[in-house]
Parts: C-alpha cells; structure tokens; sequence
C-alpha cells in the first residue's frame, strides 16, 4: 500500500498530513494557501468520519454533540485561516 492510501488508514491523518504538507512548504514545493487548504480539508475529514463514529456507537443525540462541537472547531479553524490570508 503506498503511502497516500496508508493516511486514509490512519487515525492521525491530519497531523501526518500537516507534517507532509509543512515539509513540502518548507521546500518550496506547496504555497501556503495550498497548505492550509490541504489541512483544512484534512481535518474536516476526519472530523466528518469522527461524527459517523459518534452516530454509529452513541445514537443520533450523542452524533449532534460531538458534531457541534467539531462543525465549530472547524469553522473557527477556517475563519482564522481566512483572517490569515
């Protein structure tokens, strides 16, 4: 399996992909629009995966927490990267 697919796997993707997309930044390969997209993306996906997670061993109620709190993580994340730029 090659390396792309392995962070699909991965419980820690948005860290591992910030680490690759950092590296790829700091040799000038990634402009820092495209790395904080690439994060941005990174950790809305997995929060989207963590809400499925929470519906399907808590219910519906526990999956409306957890997805509040993840929605409003995210867009804060998103406004303060929109601020940035």
């Amino acid at each position: 399996m090659g390396r792309p697919h392995a962070r699909l796997l991965d419980l820690d993707t948005p860290r591992l992909v910030a680490q690759d997309l950092a590296a790829l930044h700091a040799a000038g390969q990634v402009n820092s629009a495209l790395l904080v997209k690439g994060v941005l993306l990174a950790v809305g996906a997995n929060s989207l995966t963590r809400m499925v997670v929470a519906g399907v061993s808590g219910g519906l109620a526990y999956a409306r927490r957890i997805a509040g709190v993840l929605v409003a993580s995210w867009l804060l994340a998103a406004g303060l990267a929109f601020l940035w730029h």
